[in-house]
């Protein structure tokens, strides 16, 4: 497959991914409580069940389709169940991780794996910025994010098939393949990354809207950290990897001067840390 082709389920992932569940602007607003912790802390659980479980091959490529298609259903019904939002994002974050490790593995197929996540990454972005700026209502948007996941199915089923008639046919495999096995001894550094650099995004979220003349010219600075990534990680995975971690601290410190431009520029941190990480990812 072509390096477009291969970032296109990973495109239509971080539309829905960052228009929604993530702080997304289709997430609904709750004083009482962030309702991105009920997908986020089900999403990271189930990544460890996932590496760990035995599965045969064919329940593999079925687990991604089913996967895809009960986040598409979810998606779309979302809006009209709203008041059951919490138990909804629930079930997404376990729903979606099998999707969320397809569309990763699936870069392995891309003759550059690594310009295919950056475009991925970075389209997926500015389209969720896109969308943000359209006056549609809300059931018309959350469909526009929920169907392009469509494009995963096929191209994530074909990707399952040969991988398990390739490296992923053994008796006790996860449904991680053995390659990810590489990123074990990072997990630990990772996990608490996304899910202490999720919450700081969600808190730093609605003090940035409040105050920023240009919301959404933050992606910039997400898409000048994957594409930069890209050339970088052929030198050096590692260094991304603490750079992005790097990146993150900066935007902790940078929150806690709570003025203006502090939150602003904690703001373009923030999504600096998450590109370069997503990146290694």
């Amino acid at each position: 497959m072509t390096v477009l082709l291969t970032s296109l389920p990973l495109a239509a992932f971080v539309l829905w991914l960052v228009s929604f569940p993530m702080s997304g602007f289709l997430l609904p607003s709750d004083d009482s409580v962030d309702l991105m912790v009920f997908f986020l802390l089900p999403h990271a659980m189930t990544m460890p069940l996932l590496a760990t479980t035995p599965l045969p091959p064919t329940s593999r490529t079925a687990l991604f389709r089913l996967s895809s298609g009960l986040t598409i259903m979810l998606t779309v019904v979302f809006p009209q169940l709203v008041e059951h939002a919490t138990l909804l994002l629930f079930l997404l974050g376990i729903g979606a991780a099998p999707l969320a490790v397809g569309v990763v593995v699936n870069l392995r197929h891309s003759p550059d794996p690594a310009w295919s996540a950056a475009l991925g990454l970075l389209t997926g972005n500015l389209l969720a910025a896109l969308l943000w700026h359209l006056p549609l209502p809300s059931v018309w948007l959350f469909l526009l994010i929920a169907l392009p996941l469509l494009l995963s199915m096929p191209l994530v089923g074909a990707q399952s098939t040969a991988d398990t008639t390739d490296c992923l046919h053994r008796p006790k495999a996860g449904l991680f393949p053995p390659f990810l096995g590489r990123l074990l001894p990072y997990l630990p550094f990772i996990l608490l990354f996304y899910l202490i650099g999720g919450l700081m995004f969600g808190h730093i979220t609605p003090q940035y809207l409040a105050i920023s003349r240009w919301p959404g010219i933050e992606l910039f600075c997400y898409g000048i950290a994957t594409l930069g990534g890209a050339w970088l990680i052929k030198r050096n995975r590692d260094f991304i990897l603490a750079l992005g971690i790097l990146w993150g601290m900066l935007s902790f410190a940078l929150l806690t001067g709570q003025l203006p431009i502090t939150v602003i520029l904690s703001m373009y941190a923030n999504h600096m840390a998450f590109g370069l990480v997503d990146l290694f990812l």
